[in-house]
């Protein structure tokens, strides 16, 4: 993991999307601190970040705006992170510029199904078609038939699991295998060319490496 995160370049590991004005509950987005984003609360944030933030008020400004909204905890690091113009802390993104071009670009990329994509917080399926057990609360609760996929998935968690129902898939002996026996052959080198870091870099979004993970 160590290896990941210095491939990630001090980037932020977000995810990128657009936020529904539906759940305002009433409220005026024109007065929140800054133009939201929606993102899971699992985020990757660099130190550098982290540091700037809690010398900030701006987050707490924000916390202010998003109590009673719906779901607020995921109106919170997109915002944070998605405003790089607006406000600048180390491994911000530019989310609006972002979404343009995934929107531009979308009926010509593929997902794609080596594993990888932008996004490796959080492995979560929102999906019946992809779920090898039962859906909950939107999402996948994954099951004995999930982990060959699971095994492929190049994000640092996976959720959800339940004790209750194909615990065999938390317990998998291949997975405790991995995680007790590291693969010597591991090499990060791939994490260098997630969107957000090449981006980093001085990138435009037509030059990713891999243009189907902005997906």
């Amino acid at each position: 993991m160590v290896r990941i995160f210095k491939a990630m370049n001090g980037t932020a590991n977000v995810e990128v999307k657009s936020y529904q004005s539906g759940r305002l509950r009433g409220k005026n987005h024109t007065e929140s601190p800054l133009p939201l984003f929606k993102s899971s609360l699992s985020a990757l944030i660099p130190r550098e970040a982290s540091n700037e933030l809690a010398s900030s008020l701006m987050p707490r400004e924000l916390l202010e705006f998003l109590e009673d909204t719906g779901i607020a905890d995921e109106g919170f690091w997109g915002t944070l992170l998605g405003n790089r113009k607006k406000f600048s802390i180390p491994g911000s993104l530019d989310f609006q510029e972002w979404i343009d071009y995934r929107e531009n670009q979308s009926s010509s990329l593929k997902w794609p199904t080596d594993g990888w994509r932008y996004y490796i917080s959080r492995d979560q399926v929102w999906t019946k078609s992809a779920c090898r057990n039962y859906m909950t609360s939107g999402s996948c609760v994954f099951g004995i038939g999930d982990v060959p996929r699971l095994l492929t998935s190049k994000a640092l968690v996976a959720h959800k699991f339940y004790l209750k129902s194909e615990p065999e898939a938390y317990f998998c002996l291949k997975v405790r295998r991995r995680s007790s026996n590291p693969d010597p052959k591991f090499s990060a080198s791939m994490y260098s060319e997630l969107p957000q870091v090449e981006l980093s870099r001085g990138f435009n979004m037509s030059q990713l490496t891999h243009q189907n993970w902005i997906l």
